[in-house]
């Protein structure tokens, strides 16, 4: 009789661990499919953004610093550190007025981003997506962070303007 009662409380545990990895599975896909629709709202927000801080109006083009200090709060509101900030801002603004090279806003128009696969290491959700501008089509690479209730860009592989010297997929 002891034996049977030591099989049923094995079964009993073996169940319940079973059960237990079987719920934590579930958990876990649910949230990296969440993650992947949160990037994707995320990912259009900056992208319809970048259209806009991309071109640079007539009035601060003589000023570069005014002209940061007026998109300052609406763009570091995307990136997780200073860091991936200043490179951003080097490379997508800066860089117009080092080569007097400027878009206009017919150049810079955002039509869509689809994301064709992602990765998460339970930190970084490593996102690979199509990006359609009018200025580029191609593939763009980007790791994001979740912070402050939603996501931040920790690198961006993105097509800086063609004037820019930089190397793509540079880390912050």
């Amino acid at each position: 009789m002891k034996f049977f009662r030591k099989i049923n409380l094995g079964v009993i545990v073996l169940l319940i661990v079973v059960i237990s990895v079987a719920v934590y599975m579930i958990y876990m896909n649910s949230k990296y499919n969440d993650l992947g629709e949160e990037a994707n709202v995320f990912l259009v927000s900056f992208f319809e953004a970048d259209a806009d801080w991309g071109t640079v109006p007539e009035e601060y083009r003589k000023d570069s610093k005014s002209y940061i200090e007026s998109i300052e709060k609406d763009v570091k509101k995307y990136f997780c550190d200073d860091g991936a900030y200043e490179f951003y801002i080097k490379n997508a603004i800066l860089a117009q007025y080092e080569s007097n090279i400027f878009y206009d806003q017919s150049d810079r128009k955002f039509n869509e981003a689809t994301i064709f696969e992602t990765a998460y290491d339970g930190e970084n959700f490593e996102v690979f997506l199509t990006v359609d501008t009018s200025f580029f089509s191609g593939s763009v690479n980007m790791t994001l962070i979740e912070a402050d209730g939603g996501f931040k860009i920790k690198c961006l592989d993105y097509p800086f303007p063609e004037f820019v010297n930089v190397t793509a997929g540079e880390s912050w």
